[in-house]
């Protein structure tokens, strides 16, 4: 994904704005929600039309799916944190009448947070969630079965990653660091981390997320 000289990013996040130089010669904007304007961030980004690339939750795009965006100088949506529906994703490239760039990021922060990314297409992506894409170069993913075997293309796994990414374990966690790092059956000397995910691959190499193996689930970016 290029980003051309003197592209802006935004962040929405909850903290106060800042900017940021990149080496390019653009610039990232972190955007924050103020207890005197209560306006959410997102919706403030919009307002300015500074940016040009954005980087947010499927939550947050929410808030954008009833606007006309037609005339917006967002060109692209960076979304990851959580499942990505193809309803809303139809929706909200539908409000910038076509003219936005959707990409779904997958990845968590035991493996450097992204890993994998994906364009949504609206003419190829009729399931119900956007497919979560194909591995960065610097990553492997493999589905697995439970005994830790490969499962064939079409079939869901569990997900586990692979690669430079990849964290050294949880701090003062060592039972934890040792049920999710596992060492790598593929690659001798290397390790993989467990992810709890579970995906498939399409035919043609593109992967699809199945939610959770076990009950966990995200409340304010937090895991229960």
């Amino acid at each position: 994904m290029d980003f051309p000289l003197h592209t802006s990013v935004a962040f929405d996040l909850t903290v106060t704005s800042l900017y940021l130089p990149l080496v390019s010669g653009g610039r990232v904007i972190v955007y924050g929600e103020t207890s005197e304007s209560r306006i959410p961030a997102i919706l403030q980004i919009v307002q300015d039309r500074a940016v040009d690339v954005v980087k947010l939750t499927p939550a947050h795009l929410t808030l954008l799916r009833d606007m006309d965006l037609k005339d917006s100088r967002v060109k692209k949506l960076i979304v990851g944190g959580e499942d990505l529906r193809v309803d809303l994703a139809r929706t909200i490239h539908e409000a910038f009448g076509g003219n936005i760039e959707i990409y779904n990021e997958y990845g968590p922060t035991e493996a450097t947070v992204g890993c994998m990314i994906h364009r949504y297409d609206p003419a190829l992506d009729t399931a119900t969630s956007v497919p979560i894409g194909v591995p960065a170069d610097n990553a492997r993913i493999y589905l697995l079965d439970e005994n830790r075997q490969p499962v064939p293309s079409g079939a869901v796994g569990e997900m586990y990653i692979a690669g430079q990414g990849i964290a050294k374990g949880y701090l003062h966690r060592e039972d934890l660091t040792q049920e999710r790092f596992l060492p790598d059956p593929f690659v001798p000397d290397d390790r993989m981390y467990r992810t709890g995910d579970l995906a498939r691959w399409r035919n043609e190499g593109v992967m699809e997320f199945f939610g959770r193996a076990d009950q966990q689930i995200k409340i304010r970016g937090h895991r229960i």
